[in-house]
């Protein structure tokens, strides 16, 4: 008798981004080189399916964090499926 592990796609309602906070604000620190700083992204669920989209700009796959290397702004992250449906998004500001 044998058996077939498959593993099944992440739930849309739980895919969910969980960093950064929607609303986080970050400032640079000047005793910090700027190529150092880094911010994470990280999605409930991780799934290879999913992508982090930052500003309208494919980052890559959600399916494990992304050290996002900081830039002054308004952000906006958003984790996208690959039908192209925004699950999730949240804003957040460097400066």
């Amino acid at each position: 008798r044998s058996s077939t592990i498959t593993r099944q796609a992440t739930p849309r309602a739980a895919a969910r981004i969980i960093a950064p906070r929607d609303g986080s604000l970050l400032a640079l620190d000047p005793d910090v080189p700027d190529a150092r700083e880094r911010m994470l992204f990280e999605a409930a669920a991780p799934d290879p399916a999913l992508a982090f989209v930052l500003d309208g700009r494919r980052l890559g796959r959600a399916d494990a964090p992304l050290l996002w290397p900081l830039e002054k702004g308004r952000h906006r992250l958003a984790l996208v499926a690959a039908d192209g449906a925004t699950l999730d998004s949240v804003a957040f500001s460097v400066r």
